[in-house]
């Protein structure tokens, strides 16, 4: 991931009552980024993709606060962690709609369903090519992870039947988890 310096943008964000003022730097992961889909003989057919715009920051006056913003063209994610606890951003009800909710996801008192694992009969199809191995070779001394996303056919459905719709949101889910982890570099 690279971070651009000097691209800070305040962005006013309405909390219970008062707004947060949010300092943004843009990030740049998108580098070796594909998106591939499976036809019906199983065959890997690459997907053309417009990439967002990705942030990582914190609220102004907080201190110990992380925020991560993805914007896309109809689309906006984020995460905002304070001390007050972790709120998501994102669309409300139907994926077509304009009107967004903050919430505190701490507050949520229900359980939602969510399974996580790997079918032990998958293929895993992309390796590195020679010019990536040659850069990470180049930069022996930094630590680099491949990571690979796979999304199902329902989850496919629930972003209307859109290719670009289901990778923007794991790209703005990678966009927070990279925020995660960015204190660790």
């Amino acid at each position: 991931k690279k971070q651009q310096k000097n691209a800070i943008t305040k962005i006013p964000e309405p909390v219970e009552g008062g707004y947060w003022t949010l300092v943004l730097n843009k990030v740049n992961f998108d580098g070796n980024f594909e998106l591939n889909g499976v036809d019906a003989n199983r065959r890997i057919i690459p997907q053309e993709y417009r990439h967002g715009l990705h942030f990582h920051g914190y609220v102004l006056g907080h201190e110990k606060s992380m925020v991560a913003i993805s914007l896309f063209e109809n689309q906006v994610y984020g995460l905002i962690v304070t001390e007050d606890g972790h709120f998501d951003l994102g669309v409300y009800g139907d994926r077509e709609s304009d009107l967004y909710i903050l919430y505190n996801s701490d507050m949520v008192n229900q359980l939602l369903p969510f399974e996580c694992g790997v079918d032990d009969q998958s293929d895993f199809h992309s390796m590195p090519d020679d010019r990536d191995a040659m850069a990470m070779e180049l930069l022996s001394g930094c630590n680099f992870v491949t990571i690979y996303y796979e999304c199902d056919f329902h989850m496919y459905n629930q972003f209307g039947q859109s290719t670009q719709n289901v990778a923007n949101h794991v790209s703005a889910l990678h966009n927070q988890v990279a925020m995660l982890y960015e204190p660790w570099n």
